[in-house]
């Protein structure tokens, strides 16, 4: 086997609306996305994605990685998007399925058999079942998996010591750490080139390690807790507390007080008020004093509402989940188990509905359509200000999505 091929299953639409810009395996859980992940055991092999059609120009886009097409000359290893490897499946070896229940973890197949499946076949129904009628063997896998946003969160914690521990630069400062400022368990702690962490500000590393990306300002008295992950030309603002279990990504500015939660990337949370136990995804603005409830009055476990319909979390904590390009005005409340869509706009006082449409505009007496051109012309704006273009095939995605929620809109 000489190609890696990461697939989608049918498993998107539960991470919906995280998943509708992007495909499953490009959301993050830890130091790292999913494909990065993946592709970190498989250096010097050829590497393959599969995904929704309507993915596949945006994805080409940002990776420069071969969409829905494999190579001609051999088999491939075909690993599930919901996957999260902790170690290597291996490459060579008789043809075999790995299941984990009703999923497909993990396909090994020759040359003759890959050939005969497409990226549309890993979206439908019982794919393993139909390998198995091709004379492939099954075998059960162990593999970490996940199939709601909130068992992602609930594992950041831990995959960000895996990957903190697999980078291997524990106890590296490459930055500048200014007079007044203290590291707890320096060991733990890795601090990137250019980045400065001034007067009073605290990186605890005394429950987990804290990675500090390149080009990072940790601001004077914010406090950082690990396991915690700051990425590349991220701000952390002056008296900003960061608990455990928390990534932030690329490019965001983040203050107030956040715990255990993943900001995806290109994302701003500047000022004081709360997210805890949630994913929010790219291009969003949080407003001033904007806060959600992670946890209920009586202790009990925290309802989602879904495509599919009100799922139980099975957990005390969960906040909410935010789709990309969300703008919320000063002191929004969230409460718990929050999905917001993609391009929605929330403000005004009181709680708002647990389920927010994808392109509508929300406040406390009711909700109305974001126009879509409206919202590309807003997205433009945004991105310029960090010097990145909307590309066409991002705005044809982002009428797609439009069209793709309408039903949503209309309920």
């Amino acid at each position: 086997m000489k190609s890696v091929c990461l697939f989608e299953d049918e498993g998107y639409r539960r991470l919906l609306p995280l998943t509708h810009l992007r495909p499953v395996y490009e959301l993050r859980c830890g130091m790292l996305s999913i494909l990065q992940r993946t592709l970190s055991f498989y250096a010097g092999h050829g590497a393959v994605l599969f995904c929704r059609e309507y993915l596949e120009e945006t994805l080409g886009e940002r990776t420069g990685l071969p969409v829905n097409r494999l190579p001609e000359d051999d088999g491939a290893l075909f690993i599930n998007g919901r996957a999260l490897l902790a170690s290597r499946i291996p490459l060579e070896g008789e043809e075999e399925i790995g299941v984990n229940g009703g999923m497909l973890v993990y396909a090994r197949l020759g040359k003759e058999k890959a050939r005969r499946l497409a990226p549309a076949d890993f979206l439908e129904g019982d794919l393993a079942g139909r390998l198995a009628r091709m004379g492939v063997k099954a075998v059960y896998s162990t593999v970490d998996e996940f199939s709601y946003v909130w068992e992602i969160v609930v594992k950041n914690a831990g995959y960000i010591t895996r990957d903190f521990d697999a980078f291997g630069e524990g106890g590296r400062v490459r930055g500048t750490v200014h007079s007044g400022a203290h590291l707890l368990n320096g060991d733990l702690i890795r601090i990137g080139n250019g980045s400065v962490v001034k007067p009073g500000a605290v990186l605890d590393a005394e429950r987990g390690p804290v990675f500090i990306g390149d080009g990072v300002e940790v601001q004077p008295n914010a406090s950082i807790e690990g396991p915690a992950f700051i990425g590349d030309r991220t701000r952390i603002n002056a008296g900003a507390t960061i608990h455990e279990g928390t990534s932030i990504g690329e490019v965001c500015k983040v203050g107030g007080e956040v715990a255990t939660s993943i900001i995806h990337s290109f994302s701003n949370k500047q000022h004081f008020g709360f997210l805890g136990h949630s994913y929010v995804g790219m291009w969003c603005n949080i407003g001033a004093g904007t806060s959600n409830s992670d946890l209920k009055n009586n202790y009990s476990s925290v309802r989602v509402e879904l495509e599919e319909g009100s799922v139980d979390s099975g957990l005390t904590f969960f906040g909410m989940a935010m789709g990309d390009h969300v703008k919320t005005g000063i002191h929004t409340m969230f409460n718990t188990g929050t999905v917001v869509g993609v391009m929605a706009s929330v403000y005004g006082s009181g709680v708002h509905p647990k389920r927010i449409p994808s392109f509508s505009w929300v406040d406390p007496g009711g909700a109305r359509e974001y126009d879509p051109q409206k919202a590309l012309s807003d997205a433009r704006k945004v991105m310029a200000r960090r010097d990145r273009p909307l590309t066409p095939a991002q705005e044809k995605l982002l009428l797609t999505v439009f069209e793709l929620t309408r039903g949503e809109r209309a309920r």
